[in-house]
């Protein structure tokens, strides 16, 4: 169910190898559609985006839309609804899983997933298995 797992999303004609891909896309894809095209085009893996986005230059950086701190839940949830809603096969799987809680668990990341401690409770704020949440509400 992760947006780095590898199923292809199609999005405004153009086909991105994982939903990552596409999200990491949207920062640029109105104020530097280049940049949007080579993070489309530079690999298939996460790991691929995440050392694409390491070389761009500070000037590229800047021209990350000004609002994605405010936009990028909901860009998340749009990037996930479109997974889902393109494979019959993931969206039966995410909707037999209702009504239980999603929970994306993390080795290390605590914002969008959650990191198992035991024997203490769950650590992280679970964005990705909030907004995997919010796609499974939108589609029922």
């Amino acid at each position: 169910f992760s947006h780095v797992s590898a199923f292809p999303v199609h999005y405004d004609n153009k086909i991105y190898p994982t939903a990552y891909h596409l999200w990491e896309a949207m920062k640029y894809i109105d104020a530097r559609p280049d940049i949007a095209s080579r993070i489309r085009k530079c690999g298939h893996k996460a790991r691929d985006v995440s050392n694409f986005l390491k070389t761009l230059d500070p000037g590229d950086v800047s021209a990350i839309r000004p609002d994605w701190e405010q936009v990028m839940f909901a860009k998340m949830d749009e990037v996930l609804y479109l997974k889902f809603t393109q494979r019959e096969d993931l969206r039966t799987q995410l909707l037999a899983l209702h009504p239980k809680p999603m929970i994306y668990l993390s080795k290390r990341d605590t914002f969008w997933g959650a990191i198992s401690f035991p024997p203490n409770p769950l650590e992280g704020r679970n964005e990705l298995g909030k907004s995997l949440e919010r796609v499974r509400g939108r589609i029922l």
